[in-house]
């Protein structure tokens, strides 16, 4: 059942791919459309985010290159598609280097000034491109900071709690078997929360400065 799943992804996905480049993009987004049908189970983590990810870039690219591009919805996609690939390495607790480097870094989806930037120019349009910084800002403290909690990582097992954890495993190995255990029930668990509250959020985000300034 999973192997004819993952056929028809990928076979919705090349289709939109096919009508994307004939310039067919009404087509090209119905099979997205079509696609999210065939995403595995939400407790089939890392590959569910990784689906719904693609799903996310595709319809990005769509908004931005249509005859009239839909400026607010190629920055919803874009930015959900990039929170889903950071939550993707919430998937690997209690091993979070990958997150927390990120993190450390401020890895985010902005590229600079550049005038010919999606982002930027999308920004532009809607006439709140002043607010990038603020817009940003915000949004890098919901993927690095609400995000895992609504993945379902509690505040305890926090970076250095859980490196604290790891240390001391043979001196206090029942917080260690218990760290261990909840990391087995956090992975087999449905995470449709997690779409659902990013999309929410960035929609929600790129309103209030849009009304801010346009209202």
């Amino acid at each position: 059942m999973e192997t004819d799943r993952t056929k028809l992804f990928d076979m919705a996905i090349a289709m939109s791919d096919s009508f994307y480049k004939k310039k067919d993009f009404e087509n090209a987004f119905k099979e997205l459309i079509r696609a999210t049908l065939y995403v595995n189970k939400p407790s089939e983590q890392p590959e569910y985010l990784w689906k719904l990810r693609i799903i996310y870039e595709k319809q990005a690219e769509i908004c931005i290159n249509e005859p009239n591009p839909k400026y607010d919805f190629f920055i919803i996609y874009y930015l959900v598609a990039f929170a889903l690939d950071i939550a993707r390495d919430l998937t690997s607790f209690p091993h979070l280097n990958p997150f927390y480097y990120r993190k450390g870094i401020n890895y985010n989806p902005d590229s600079g000034d550049d005038d010919d930037d999606q982002l930027n120019l999308s920004l532009k349009k809607l006439n709140i491109l002043k607010f990038k910084k603020n817009i940003l800002k915000e949004y890098g403290n919901f993927i690095y900071s609400e995000l895992p909690i609504i993945y379902g990582i509690p505040i305890k097992y926090d970076e250095d709690s859980v490196k604290r954890i790891f240390d001391s495993m043979t001196t206090n190995p029942d917080e260690y078997f218990g760290l261990m255990s909840f990391s087995e029930e956090l992975k087999a668990k449905s995470i449709d929360i997690v779409p659902f509250k990013t999309y929410d959020f960035v929609s929600k985000l790129l309103q209030a400065y849009y009304d801010m300034e346009n209202s």
